[in-house]
């Protein structure tokens, strides 16, 4: 009994990592596109503006 629920959380643990860090992966993916994203428009409009 005890030896299951250790596997057990064992999964749970390695699979609420994995979760964990796709999400921190796409975040900082997201965070990344839109601050290039927003460096391309700031720049767009300077060369607009001149």
């Amino acid at each position: 009994s005890f030896g299951a629920a250790k596997a057990f959380d064992t999964q749970s643990v390695s699979a609420l990592t994995r979760v964990f860090f796709s999400f921190v992966l796409v975040v900082f993916y997201y965070t990344k596109t839109v601050f290039s994203f927003t460096i391309y428009i700031c720049v767009l409009r300077l060369v607009w503006l001149r």
